[in-house]
């Protein structure tokens, strides 16, 4: 009976490993996919962006907790509204773009904003607006966006 019980068990454990793959054999004809330890399926516009969105993020709160100037906004981050998401992520693109033009008005708020307390605001804002996002639209990251979080003072 035991051995009724092993093999089934064995071959889920076998499809649900993790098996390296060569880089070799990863796609390569797609100039806008680049594959990452996180997909080795490769990468969408969108999903490097939002990459670029998360160091940008994670800079300003280090630049706001030393009291130093903010990291500008990157440039490439405004296209954001036509940057090719992973496939079935996104549904309603105009709704989307909703929010992708609300952090980029956020995005500009922080930039120009001028003493600790108005950046310490337009970072918070900007801050909920990726979670705002992130619970329509994938939600696997909002726990590395709340930890985003500036420390109460």
């Amino acid at each position: 009976m035991t051995r009724i019980w092993f093999f089934p068990f064995f071959f889920i454990a076998l499809a649900c490993g993790n098996p390296s793959i060569p880089s070799a054999s990863l796609p390569s004809n797609e100039e806008s996919k680049q594959t990452s330890g996180l997909n080795p399926n490769g990468d969408s516009e969108l999903a490097l962006l939002m990459r670029q969105m998360t160091d940008f993020m994670r800079q300003s709160l280090d630049s706001l907790q030393k009291e130093s100037p903010l990291p500008k906004v990157p440039d490439n981050l405004q296209g954001l509204t036509t940057a090719e998401a992973t496939e079935g992520m996104i549904q309603d693109r105009n709704h989307f773009n909703g929010f992708a033009s609300l952090w980029l008005n956020k995005s500009k708020t922080l930039d120009t904003a001028q003493s600790l307390f108005t950046r310490r605001e337009a970072y918070h804002s900007l801050q909920q607006s990726c979670l705002s996002c992130h619970s329509q639209y994938c939600q696997g990251p909002i726990p590395m966006i709340q930890g985003l979080s500036l420390p109460e003072n």
